[in-house]
């Protein structure tokens, strides 16, 4: 039987061993360990945060090695659910955003527009929406703005914790209220 791998810590000392664990703490082998971790781990869409995520797994091991819970060494075991760990809370934070920000109306769009020269229409669209949504009833509303920002039926039942039945009907009842107050704010020709 061959033994897990451990990083981090090289041998505690006698009398105070979380004191004596920190000093001998290998920082660029723990976090060396971490960051392939959280490389394997991480979605493409959360590269650009992969270091705020090693950063906060380094952290939550060494406040355990502190606590003087893995002394002399910690486990890659341990390392792999911490970093496995962080990359979950950070999908959880970036949802939380994007949860709030519909709260204050749609988001922007974050790509320049391809013709110049429909970017007052687009804006007006945009005020449109946001007027219209705002006219909505309470529920139908929230559950139109997390589907125009890309939610699909499936994660609305679990951020708004309501069965599938519910969120299809508010869903198509409140689309339908969408456009029917679209198209009598639309000038006729």
């Amino acid at each position: 039987m061959t033994e897990e791998p451990r990083f981090g810590i090289d041998g505690g000392a006698a009398g105070d061993a979380a004191t004596a664990a920190t000093a001998e703490v290998d920082y660029g082998a723990l976090r060396e360990q971490l960051a392939r971790s959280v490389e394997r781990i991480c979605p493409a869409w959360l590269h650009a945060d992969r270091d705020d995520i090693v950063q906060a797994a380094v952290l939550r091991v060494m406040k355990v090695i502190r606590a003087g819970e893995y002394s002399p060494s910690v486990p890659g075991s341990y390392l792999w659910k911490v970093a496995f760990s962080a990359v979950l809370n950070e999908i959880r934070h970036v949802r939380r955003r994007r949860e709030s920000s519909i709260e204050g109306g749609l988001p922007s769009s974050r790509h320049p527009a391809v013709d110049p020269a429909r970017d007052d229409e687009r804006r007006e669209l945009g005020a449109a929406i946001q007027r219209c949504l705002a006219r909505l009833q309470e529920r139908r509303r929230a559950v139109v703005a997390l589907h125009l920002t890309g939610h699909a039926v499936d994660e609305m039942t679990s951020l708004l914790d309501w069965n599938r039945k519910r969120v299809q009907n508010l869903l198509t009842r409140g689309m339908a209220d969408l456009r029917l107050c679209l198209r009598s704010r639309r000038p006729q020709p």
